[in-house]
């Protein structure tokens, strides 16, 4: 594996521009256990800071490190599934009717040319529901 940090956030923005606030973003939805972000304005996207690793956290692993990391992204995206299980898909589908966009985007950090990541099956019907894009973004 040669993915070396790994950073999941949900975004969501007007693609024409129109400003966004945080509380219009899913709301009447508590965003714990993640970290709300983004300020009011033109251009500007709003979202939640769902989870970052990093392989260096898992040295203590010795030569599982990497096992061990794969583990804690998967047990994240797991967990950011079933958070939005709990959200009504309607809820996503109006703000989108109006012309928002919603993405999960993953951000990954690879150290090589090639790099392995596994989407769950729980966390890809969500995102169906949800009808919420997947950006992955990497440095390669």
């Amino acid at each position: 594996m040669a993915i070396q940090s790994t950073r999941l956030t949900l975004s969501a923005h007007y693609p024409d521009g129109r400003p966004i606030r945080l509380d219009e973003f899913l709301p009447g939805v508590t965003f714990a256990p993640y970290t709300p972000y983004g300020e009011p304005g033109q251009w500007k996207a709003v979202g939640l800071q769902l989870a970052e690793a990093e392989i260096t956290d898992f040295e203590n692993f010795g030569t599982e490190r990497y096992e061990e990391y794969g583990k804690a992204v998967q047990e994240n995206l797991l967990g950011f599934a079933g958070w939005l299980a709990t959200i009504p898909a309607d809820n996503a589908e109006r703000l989108q009717r109006g012309g928002l966009r919603i993405e999960l985007i993953v951000t990954l950090v690879v150290d090589q040319d090639q790099m392995e990541f596994t989407l769950p099956p729980e966390l890809s019907l969500q995102l169906g529901r949800h009808q919420i894009r997947l950006y992955i973004l990497s440095n390669e």
